[in-house]
């Protein structure tokens, strides 16, 4: 691991150079250009695959004395989210939800017409980024295990569980 930092705005980063779990220095880049749209981190971030172990990780990553610049000041006192699809009582919605989520490999109960009304968000890039956010567009993996470093109170986990992943996580 190397402790290149770099400046990015006010914060500074850190080069791992290496995968943080194994060492291994093979890895690849899964995302580029990244921005955070939950919760404003300033800069653009990269994801990558240790070759190795399968780890994926944010490199370069907030230098640890930087590490709260990237977390707004209201991010510790958010309250406990409701559980996944409370509150959705359209139906109309929650056809167009199942048929999308479908597209991905979610078999959760979605018909055919589930699936023609979801149709039409797929080829609108503005819907389907914003739909496809709730679950990151991760794709189901049969029997996958999910992993969620900063999960907060636990929403995306509720959400990623019912959907069928087997889904941690870890907030300190």
């Amino acid at each position: 691991m190397t402790n290149a930092i770099a400046n990015q705005g006010r914060m500074r980063l850190q080069d791992l150079g290496a995968c943080p779990v194994c060492g291994a220095r093979e890895r690849r880049i899964l995302y580029h250009g990244l921005t955070d749209r939950l919760f404003g981190a300033p800069g653009a971030w990269t994801v990558r695959h240790c070759s190795d172990c399968g780890v994926a990780y944010l490199d370069p990553r907030p230098a640890e004395e930087d590490l709260a610049l990237a977390y707004p000041a209201a991010y510790g006192n958010r309250k406990v989210a409701a559980p996944p699809g409370a509150g959705s009582r359209n139906i109309l919605k929650q056809a167009v939800r199942r048929g999308f989520l479908s597209f991905y490999g979610y078999a959760i109960g979605a018909a055919w017409w589930d699936q023609l009304l979801a149709a039409p968000v797929l080829i609108l890039p503005p819907l389907r980024r914003r739909l496809a956010f709730r679950f990151l567009g991760l794709r189901l993996v049969p029997d996958g295990r999910l992993l969620d470093v900063g999960s907060g109170v636990g929403g995306f986990l509720g959400e990623m569980a019912q959907l069928g992943w087997r889904a941690e996580g870890v907030e300190t």
